[in-house]
């Protein structure tokens, strides 16, 4: 995946992201979403300089949540991320919501990208969040001719900082 490929993900973190206005909670497709099972069912991901990077759990978590968040953090200029292949089949019409809570120090972005057959879409890493979670959200439709989800992936984009993410939620909407 090119930095190009991510810049064309989606929508704004901090600047602009799109909330769906959704009623009623459906179920979390996603596999240890608040990482209270650390980081079984992700995987961490660094191409370029992955010495430079670390993928941990930390105690901050979003507010109310007794739990822990994944933490990943860098001092180089590199661009990773943590995926999970949810592996199920999807339809051309189908509705989702994709979530989670977020938050950054130093000069690290954040995004939230899922990957529909050759595509991306997701959250793009414009502006950092800040020092507080934030929930970040966007609705999807599975396009025509895409008949499976490859990944979700949380990412890191920057030079000196870190990223939280917490409660990752991905939901088929009625």
């Amino acid at each position: 995946m090119s930095a190009c490929d991510i810049v064309l993900a989606g929508l704004m973190v901090g600047g602009g992201f799109l909330q769906a206005a959704l009623g009623a909670e459906s179920v979390n497709l996603i596999k240890n979403p608040g990482f209270t099972d650390g980081m079984a069912n992700w995987k961490a991901e660094s191409k370029l300089f992955p010495e430079g990077v670390t993928h941990e759990l930390d105690s901050a978590a979003k507010k109310g949540d007794t739990g822990s968040s994944l933490k990943i953090s860098t001092k180089l200029q590199i661009i990773t991320r943590m995926i999970q292949s949810p592996d199920f089949a999807v339809a051309p019409g189908e509705k989702y919501t994709l979530s989670a809570w977020v938050k950054t120090s130093g000069s690290a972005q954040a995004a939230v990208v899922v990957k529909l057959g050759g595509k991306y879409t997701g959250t793009n890493y414009k502006e950092s969040v800040g020092p507080d979670f934030r929930k970040v959200e966007m609705f999807f439709v599975i396009p025509d001719g895409v008949t499976s989800l490859s990944y979700i992936a949380l990412y890191l984009k920057g030079s000196d900082g870190s990223v939280w993410f917490d409660d990752v939620s991905l939901a088929k909407q009625p």
